[in-house]
């Protein structure tokens, strides 16, 4: 079986706007049947990497992450 991987990379004014975000979306990086999710902060980018053998499946799953980050833009006060 293949696994199909995106890789989605938000960048942010400043480390401190990225760790914000990344502990907003960390609690939902659940491993679970055929799909993984990496979290990852490099300076004031964060990468979020997903991995899975179903492409409907890897889809939700970004839709999630990405409405997730929206969620926390519309909320967040730095």
């Amino acid at each position: 079986m293949y696994k199909i991987k995106v890789k989605l990379s938000f960048n942010f004014d400043d480390e401190k706007t990225a760790m914000a975000y990344y502990n907003g979306i960390y609690v939902d990086n659940k491993a679970f049947k055929g799909t993984s999710i990496t979290t990852k902060i490099y300076n004031d980018t964060l990468e979020v990497e997903s991995e899975s053998d179903s492409i409907g499946t890897l889809k939700n799953t970004v839709d999630d992450i990405i409405a997730c980050v929206e969620a926390i833009r519309k909320t967040l006060v730095l």
